[in-house]
């Protein structure tokens, strides 16, 4: 798969790999000070964590990210995964960056647009 695609039930937008994709995992844990003094550490598991950077996106697409964002609840993503199979799985999806506005063509686009991925499952 060369492309992300994030979706709701009203809206559906694909996109294409940035040039910088960055897929992880972040580490649930709760840590508990005994009595001792000692801190004990409990690991519950680990979320997929995907960042995406674009140079350039047309007004249409982010608008409708936006929507979906606004809209509350969790995405439906599909993506590449590390191990190269194709995954979809929800996710808390925000807008951490927006760039300038800028004409491309005679259409508007936005610069140095950044999307942040958290799963909502914990595996």
């Amino acid at each position: 798969m060369d492309r992300i695609i994030i979706s709701n039930d009203v809206y559906s937008i694909t996109l294409p790999l940035s040039k910088k994709p960055m897929i992880g995992s972040e580490e649930v844990s709760h840590k508990v000070e005994m009595a001792s003094g000692k801190i004990v550490k409990e690991i519950i598991g680990f979320r997929t964590v995907i960042d995406t950077e674009y140079d350039a996106i047309p007004a249409t697409s982010l608008t409708k990210v936006i929507k979906m964002v606004r809209a509350g609840g969790f995405l439906n993503v599909q993506y590449p995964d590390l191990d190269g199979t194709d995954k979809s799985e929800l996710f808390d999806v925000t807008v951490s960056q927006m760039g300038i506005f800028k004409f491309h063509n005679g259409s508007p686009w936005w610069r140095g647009l950044i999307l942040h991925m958290q799963s909502q499952e914990v595996s």
